[in-house]
């Protein structure tokens, strides 16, 4: 009996190790199969939810479920989801498959003749599914649905002899080099599409029905221009009838005031553009209300085509870009007849390698400006003098926040982060800054309502409010109250806090976390801190 008990020890024993022999080791490619989920979006009735599921390497998947798991459709190769805002159908772009593009690019494929994405429109209800050839770009509003909009590679014309290969089938280019392709405007209900020729940009409106764009025209039977289309009423207005360079086209969130900076001068050779501001406001023609004459700019100053339009909020302030004029290309000497040389002193706030890097990045930096609509004003706000300058309520509010890091650069790069700042507020009518805060160890933001500033204080752990109306201050936690700082900081630094989750509503508190815990915490003091959470800590 013991010799059998031993022989089945042994076999059991054997068996074992051969079947971990057998086992095959992980290897790299096979955590390249490994999936994760990179893309999310619910629809806003609740009832669809999409994700992607991504490998490493290779082609994702796009599911459409239920909120109960329940599958509703799956896509290969789906990605960057929209769901309109009625949640009657869900728009995705369909990329070519991974594999088929390697074995494409093997067999030396020109790159023109390479498959390109599709557009696809899904009603999750009837699950019918429209694809669109070729795509380039779409659209769908976030705030209103009905409608969609998106730009396709144009058709080639196999009869235009003479025409080059961009102009028989990818986007021809206008005189500025900028790839224009047809627009395609469908009413997701009727199903009519409108198309448009030679479009460089096009945008909605956030909140109303409809839709800017940019046009290089198409011979006698469509004006080069910018348009406004009305979608609800189906009509098309020619808000200006010029052609040119365009750049930075915006609308307002009811549709109703548009803007731009446009070149329309006739030097084409010129590299860098000569932008005016040009502003519509729904009735006759858009006209330029800032030029580079204009009195407000600094000297040697001009309009920049990098800076961001954007109107504010109540649509009375048309936000802008400038910058310092570049000088112009020498066109007499030949490039390799100009000598680099890269010069740094100890003193500088950058470091040569991060100059060198950041280099592109600095040559296309814009300053903040603004053009008051109701005075017919322009006011300059930034200034080289600031690190970084912020709109307060969206833009509404009479200040705007700015801070500096320029005093203290250096010390910074030996000292590290947080960085030391300089913080000032900025009279959005005439552009005066005043500093409220020197030399603080930390970045300020705003609160959503713009009443207060604040910011996590690393040098004594506390999170602080600034009440922009009366300037008086506030230290709202600290280690008596609520202990927000790394309780577990191991490192040679000041504890960084762990984390602001928002503001309640009209900013009555903000919201903080401890170790354990979220509390609700009055921006004045007015009353004691709340833990929302209650028994995190108790429970560890």
């Amino acid at each position: 009996m013991k010799n059998f008990t031993a022989l089945l020890i042994m076999l059991f024993l054997w068996i074992s190790v051969f079947a971990q022999s057998e086992k095959r080791p992980l290897t790299h490619n096979d955590i390249l199969k490994w999936n994760r989920i990179t893309e999310t979006a619910i629809s806003n009735n609740g009832k669809f939810i999409v994700y992607k599921q991504e490998p490493w390497k290779g082609d994702p998947v796009l599911k459409i479920t239920t909120p109960k798991a329940e599958e509703i459709a799956s896509f290969n190769c789906g990605t960057d989801t929209q769901i309109t805002s009625d949640s009657k159908f869900i728009v995705f772009t369909l990329k070519p498959a991974e594999d088929t593009i390697r074995q494409l690019k093997l067999k030396k494929t020109k790159k023109e003749d390479l498959p390109v994405n599709k557009l696809v429109i899904y009603n999750p209800e009837s699950h019918k599914t429209d694809t669109i050839e070729k795509l380039i770009s779409v659209k769908v509003p976030e705030k209103w649905a009905g409608w969609i909009a998106w730009q396709t590679e144009a058709p080639k014309d196999t009869a235009g002899k003479g025409k080059s290969e961009k102009e028989k089938g990818k986007g021809s280019s206008d005189k500025s080099g900028e790839k224009v392709y047809p627009l395609f405007v469908q009413n997701l209900i009727t199903s009519e599409i409108s198309e448009f020729p030679a479009v460089s940009s096009y945008e909605f409106a956030e909140e109303k029905v409809a839709l800017v764009f940019i046009s290089d025209g198409k011979d006698s039977t469509f004006d080069a221009g910018v348009y406004h289309l009305n979608l609800n009423e189906n009509k098309t207005h020619k808000i200006l009838d010029a052609k040119g360079k365009f750049r930075q086209l915006t609308i307002d969130k009811n549709g109703e005031n548009v803007a731009f900076l446009g070149d329309t001068l006739k030097d084409t050779k010129k590299e860098a553009l000569n932008c005016d501001l040009f502003f519509w406001n729904k009735t006759g023609k858009a006209e330029v209300v800032v030029d580079n004459s204009n009195a407000a700019l600094p000297e040697n100053w001009e309009i920049s085509e990098n800076g961001k339009l954007s109107f504010s909020e109540n649509g009375k302030h048309l936000f802008f870009g400038t910058a310092p004029k570049k000088a112009e290309k020498d066109t007499t000497i030949l490039d390799e007849e100009i000598p680099v040389l890269d010069i740094w002193t100890w003193n500088e706030e950058e470091l040569q390698s991060a100059q060198i890097v950041n280099k592109n990045r600095d040559l296309k930096k814009s300053y903040l400006a603004v053009f008051h609509i109701d005075t017919d004003k322009m006011v300059q706000l930034e200034t080289p003098e600031f690190s970084s300058i912020r709109q307060i309520k969206k833009g509404d509010s009479e200040k705007l926040l700015a801070w500096s890091n320029h005093p203290y650069a250096v010390q910074s790069m030996w000292e590290g982060s947080p960085e030391h700042n300089d913080f000032y507020l900025i009279d959005i009518q005439t552009g005066k800054a005043e500093m409220i805060k020197k030399d603080i160890r930390a970045t300020p933001q705003v609160s959503p309502e713009g009443k207060y500033l604040y910011w996590y204080s690393s040098a004594d752990t506390s999170w602080i409010t600034y009440n922009i109306e009366n300037g008086k201050e506030f230290k709202v936690t600290g280690a008596k109250t609520v202990q927000t700082a790394d309780e577990l900081n191991d490192v040679p630094n000041f504890p960084d806090s762990y984390g602001f989750a928002g503001w309640t509503k009209n900013d009555e508190s903000l919201l903080v976390y401890d170790r354990f815990d979220l509390w609700k915490v009055d921006p004045e003091n007015l009353n004691s801190p709340v833990n929302i959470t209650q028994n995190g800590r108790k429970k560890i």
